[in-house]
């Protein structure tokens, strides 16, 4: 197994994000890409991220090849790719090894833990929001409301999407609308759900790497959020609803 992305940059963000809520996973290698699914300790978020052959400048995989590894010690790794590194991983035994190629090659190897894999299935739920975004606005508006509390707010109607954030004392909001950053927009009917800050937070700097996020979520239904990257590849986190 062998492969090479010309972007190592963004599987820096992406391992950084990973490593916030979840220890250890397994990377499954095929024929048609690579995949990766989890659920957090507290089974709030899963973590589903996918990147076809077709992204990878270079890809030889036969059958499927799972990788399970530590996602702390892993991020120690990327953290040494640059932007303007390209990416090579390929099994070499019982570890993988891991290279970045830049103004100079470096070589890791990451041993592969003992980790049973669990399929996880799908999560089939009917949004009645979808809502398509410039990535920068969408990471900007969260930061800009993330003072204020502990939760990340989300309202929309036919006309616009609101974010907002409360505290004991206070409360911030954002108005999105097709004049301030949305590309797309579907709303069956006006929706309103909550969910945790931090668990949005996590994956926020994907927003750098990413043209587009893509936002799907129903009143009191689980939050869908895809960061659209480049060549077809995507990172989808779902988020389990708060109680108002």
């Amino acid at each position: 197994m062998k492969v090479r992305y010309g972007a190592g940059h963004v599987w820096r963000y992406i391992v950084s994000g990973l490593k916030e809520l979840i220890k250890e996973g397994v990377f499954i290698f095929s024929e048609d890409g690579v995949r990766f699914r989890a659920l957090d300790p507290s089974h709030v978020v899963m973590i589903d991220m996918y990147f076809p052959k077709d992204s990878f400048s270079e890809y030889e995989v036969t059958g499927e090849v799972r990788i399970p590894l530590n996602i702390e010690e892993l991020a120690r790794v990327f953290r040494r790719a640059g932007k303007k590194d390209s990416l090579v991983m390929e099994l070499a035994g019982d570890k993988l090894k891991i290279t970045f190629e830049g103004r100079f090659q470096r070589i890791f190897y990451e041993p592969l833990i003992s980790l049973e894999y669990a399929e996880i299935g799908e999560i089939k739920a009917p949004f009645k929001v979808d809502v398509r975004l410039a990535s920068s606005i969408f990471q900007e508006s969260v930061k800009d409301i993330e003072p204020v509390g502990e939760i990340l707010g989300l309202e929309a109607d036919n006309e616009k999407l609101i974010l907002f954030n409360e505290g004991e004392t206070a409360k911030a909001i954002i108005e999105l609308t097709p004049e301030s950053g949305i590309i797309s927009s579907l709303v069956e009917e006006p929706q309103r759900s909550i969910y945790s800050y931090e668990y949005i937070d996590a994956f926020l700097p994907l927003s750098k790497v990413a043209d587009t996020v893509r936002i799907q979520f129903s009143n009191d239904m689980p939050l869908k959020l895809t960061y659209e990257l480049a060549d077809g590849a995507w990172f989808t986190t779902y988020v389990a609803p708060r109680a108002e």
